[in-house]
Parts: C-alpha cells; structure tokens; sequence
C-alpha cells in the first residue's frame, strides 16, 4: 500500500507542540542509540506530541506504545484511532489503518497480522505489565525487527534493570514522556543529552498552559468525620469566592483501605441532602456502583456527576478533566514525585489556552511539609529551565570522572608520593586493598560467568553504582 509521506506542519497544533516534535525529528535523524525525552507538565499536550509521532513513524513499520495500565491503553488508543485527529480536525489520511491493544493472549495472532498486512500504518498499545510478561513467556524477541519506534508515556514505575534490557533490545529510537523526568526515568532509558525537549512548568503557567498552584496548609480535624465537615465548608467557601464554581470536583486523596472506605461514608453523611455525590475509588473494594464505590476508575469518570472523588493511588495517572482543581490531603503520600503527580490532574486549562484561570487548590495538613515537597520540585524546575532548558541527566561515569579529574596528579598519601590514578589502567587492581574476609557460593556446574556479569551491571546501575573496570587478575580470578 502507497501512501503520500505525511507532514506535520498543517496541523493544528500548538507551537509549544511543533517545537518538541522538532526536537524528537532532530533525534530520529541524528540515528542516536540511545532515548529522546520529551519533558512537559500534565495539561500542556503531551498526548497529542505523542499522536503525532505514533502516526507519522507508522507510516514506515509498526510502532509501540508503552504505559503504566490498562485505562491508560483505553484513553490512548481512543486518541490514536480518531479522537485527537477530530478534535484538531485533521484529514482522514491522518487516522491510522489499525490501533491494536498487545496483551500476551494476542502476540500470535498480531504478528500474524504484522507479517500480512505489511503496508498498514499499526500503532501497538500495551502496558508495561503486559510487555513484561510477554519477555517472561519468551515471545519479546517475536516483536524485534517488527516494531521500528517505541514510545514510553511515563513509564518511570518500573525497576531500571529489567526495562533497560527489554527495550533496548528492540534496538529501534526510543521516545520517553514524562511529566516528571526525575533519576529513574532516565537511567532506565539511557537519555540522551543532546536530545532533549523541557518545557518548565513556571513558563506553562506563563503562557497559560496550565493553572498555577497554591498549597494551603492548615490545622485540620484529626477525626475523619470532622475532617468531612471542614473539608466541604471549606470547597463551599472557594466556590463562594467565585474562585471554583460548583461543578468543579475535589479529589481526596488517603493513604489506606480503610480510609478511603472512611471517608465515602463520613463525606455522604456531610453531603446529606445535597447533589454533589461522592464516588470511592479502590481496587480492593467489590464493585458497587449503585453505592458510588468501585475497584476500577470509571471509563466516562469526566462525564459523571459526582464531585467528590477518594482513593489511594487510583487518581494519581491517566485523569484528564479540568473541572478537577481541588486536591484534599487527608493522608499525604510519602514521596514527593506521586506530589507532583497528583497536583498534575488539577493543573489542566480549561479552555481558551492562554487565558487566566484561578490556582488549582491543594489542602494540606499543617506538619507534613507539603508546600516544602512542592517548593522543591519547583526548585528543580527552575534548575533544570537555568540548565538549558533540560533536567539535570546525570552519567554515573561523569561524576566519578570528574571527582578523579579534581585531584591533584602526585600527591602523598598513606606514607608514599601516589600519581592521580586512571580508571582505565588495567593495572589499577594492584594498588586497591580490600579487608581480608570471604563470602562461598555454591555454583552450578552451568554458570554463565558472562551473564552473572550482566546481572551484577544491571544491579549496579538499579543502585546507583558505576562500574569502572572488568576482567581478570593475573592469577585468572573474575574481576569488577
């Protein structure tokens, strides 16, 4: 099947857009071996970033898609097939042959249709958990020389080692999004310095992308039914002020089971008699709609009525509605990332772009360094727009480098003059002394000293550790 080799430049995209898909043309041309980043707020059009480049790669071989869960792939592939083509209303030659869900139920039959349909323009969406277990059932390799691009949509929850030798295996550019491009994410994908687009989240917010913060801290009722009544006078008064209107919605994010279970009840108790509704959200819980509480985050979640929204980890990914602007910190999470993360689904413009909106609202209890958690990532933001409008990528080589690079070349030390060492010398082994102590292993007669060697790389990298010399001593023993 011919096709007439798409161009970009008549979409209706926003040029915040257009630059990052110069930035990630740039790297696909550079032929780097290693991972582009696109790093951009939540709100500021990743998605469409992503769309863009899914359809135009698709032209030449199948492209793969990779994200955290299962109504991520829904929300995506709704995009990819038409979604965010009629919203930009752009030509049918736009829209993709065929948008396939990869599980490892279907790996079979989509090679299959891979291998016979050669000139459809396939775009591959899957979760990180069903890549996995596809490489776990021995079927990766099937994909190899099948699937040209891989693009990542936040893909930083999973361990480095792992990823780093499932997706570099397909040998193929690697796109990574992320809204939070902190140590994991770029250790896992190898990013490349030279390819990266940031866009800071102080200039979204200038250029009115995306709401602004504020993080109100405040002595609040330790008990749950209190804390109920407080929390509702207190999104009655912000509506009040004019600064929300009752239709926006309050996310009510706690750290446990029960708690969520807790806090339905106590917000229906307090709510009584009103329209507002409040829909619990716990993958534990049986599924009871009809109560407002289910296990799963609702397909049309945008769409229902209910305007107080609890759970645990469920909304912390994936949550596209602008009418969410309220986040209550009933129990703080306890890593400044899933911070970030959450505060990303009340930062979405509401439309027209570039007009001012109010600052989503973040309730927070006094005590637990909330604003001190979000003041640092902003920090970071602001580091990383000072570093040349990218995150810091730190090579673990570097560092040590540069460490070795500050000493001076001769100096005396432990009794005798010493010269700067160099971590490539082949003789550096006679000079380290190590306590004299040993660890026996039992070994099967089959070990691959060659992988054990890999495995103890890819734990290294996972904590942290560069590794500065391999091979052997004189005596043949194995060295790292």
């Amino acid at each position: 099947m011919l096709e007439t080799k798409l161009s970009r430049t008549s979409l209706a995209l926003w040029p915040h857009q257009h630059a990052a898909l110069d930035t990630v043309d740039a790297y696909f041309a550079s032929l780097s071996k290693r991972a582009c980043l696109v790093n951009m707020p939540t709100g500021t059009g990743k998605t469409g970033i992503m769309v863009s480049i899914a359809r135009q790669r698709a032209q030449t071989q199948a492209v793969l898609v990779v994200c955290p869960s299962a109504a991520l792939v829904e929300q995506l592939s709704s995009q990819f097939e038409n979604r965010f083509w009629d919203k930009i209303g752009a030509g049918p030659e736009w829209k993709p042959d065929k948008v396939w869900n990869i599980l490892p139920s279907n790996i079979e039959q989509l090679i299959e249709h891979l291998d016979n349909n050669k000139g459809e323009q396939i775009i591959l969406v899957g979760t990180v958990q069903a890549i996995q277990q596809i490489d776990a059932d021995g079927k990766i390799s099937q994909l190899h020389g099948r699937v040209g691009t891989i693009l990542f949509d936040e893909g930083h929850r999973e361990p480095a080692p792992g990823w780093a030798r499932v997706v570099r295996g397909f040998a193929v550019p690697t796109v990574l999004f992320s809204a939070t491009p902190f140590r994991g994410d770029l250790k896992i994908f190898d990013v490349d310095d030279d390819h990266i687009h940031f866009l800071g989240f102080a200039d979204a917010v200038g250029y009115g992308l995306i709401r602004d913060v504020e993080i109100d801290e405040q002595a609040l009722p330790a008990s749950i039914e209190d804390y109920a009544v407080e929390l509702v006078a207190r999104v009655d008064a912000l509506v009040a002020d004019a600064r929300f209107t009752a239709a926006n919605k309050v996310i009510v994010r706690c750290d446990r089971e029960d708690s969520v279970r807790e806090m339905h009840e106590a917000l229906t108790v307090a709510l009584a008699g009103r329209a507002d509704g409040v829909l619990a959200i716990h993958n534990n819980f049986p599924d009871r709609p009809h109560d407002r509480i289910v296990n799963a985050v609702p397909r049309d979640l945008s769409a229902r009525p209910e305007r107080f929204l609890i759970h645990q980890f469920m909304l912390i990914e994936g949550i596209d509605d602008p009418l969410c602007t309220i986040l209550a910190l009933y129990e703080p999470f306890t890593n400044t990332r899933m911070l970030v993360q959450q505060i990303g689904r009340l930062i979405r413009h509401p439309g027209p772009i570039g007009e001012p909106v109010p600052q989503a609202y973040v309730l927070a209890p006094n005590g637990q360094s909330v604003a001190d958690e979000w003041n640092s990532f902003l920090s970071f933001d602001k580091a990383s727009m000072a570093n040349d409008n990218k995150p810091f990528v730190r090579n673990d080589a570097a560092v040590l480098e540069n460490l070795i690079a500050a000493l001076p070349t001769l100096d005396y030390v432990m009794g005798r003059f010493r010269e700067r060492p160099e971590l490539d010398d082949p003789g550096l082994h006679d000079d380290l002394r190590f306590p004299s102590a040993a660890v026996a292993f039992t070994i099967q007669q089959d070990l691959n000293l060659d992988e054990l060697q890999r495995d103890i790389r890819a734990e290294l990298t996972s904590d942290d550790r560069h590794e500065v010399l391999t091979g052997q001593t004189a005596d043949g023993l194995f060295l790292g």
